[in-house]
């Protein structure tokens, strides 16, 4: 039985290139579907500021709140997400979330209290190849399957 997994998540590629494609394909829809040039703007710089958040929270982990650690420790039934600034959330895995060979979208919920807990009841995380150690990853999957 698996004892201990560590997830030491880093920066993704794919998910710079996926983030960037949907923002793009969603200002370029809306743009087109809007005559006046005020609203254009204002979307565009609505969605230019979700890129930076999606990409700066999920993809280039340099927030301070990015999740750039999950352990799971089989003797404690616990999963531990470290986050960028050194805070650790002890949480559950939900299930909606979504395991394949090729991505994980893990959904936790948040069960420990924290400093801003009111306002962090669950956290997503993202993980891709590229972005995990292929072993680790391969775990993973087995865990969770």
């Amino acid at each position: 039985m698996l004892q201990k997994l560590i997830l030491n998540l880093k920066s993704s590629n794919f998910l710079v290139v996926l983030f960037c494609t949907l923002h793009l394909g969603a200002a370029l829809s809306f743009s087109l579907t809007f005559q006046n040039n005020l609203i254009r703007l204002a979307f565009l710089l609505l969605c230019s500021i979700s890129l930076v958040i999606a990409l700066r929270r999920h993809a280039w982990l340099s927030d301070a709140k990015s999740i750039s650690k999950i352990n799971w420790d089989e003797k404690e039934k616990k999963w531990f997400l470290e986050q960028k600034n050194g805070e650790i959330l002890e949480a559950k895995v939900q299930t909606s979330s979504v395991v394949t060979p090729y991505f994980a979208i893990l959904g936790f919920r948040i069960t420990n209290g924290g400093r801003d807990a009111i306002y962090r009841v669950s956290r997503s995380v993202l993980i891709f190849p590229d972005n995990v150690d292929k072993e680790e990853f391969r775990r993973l999957r087995v865990l969770l399957a």
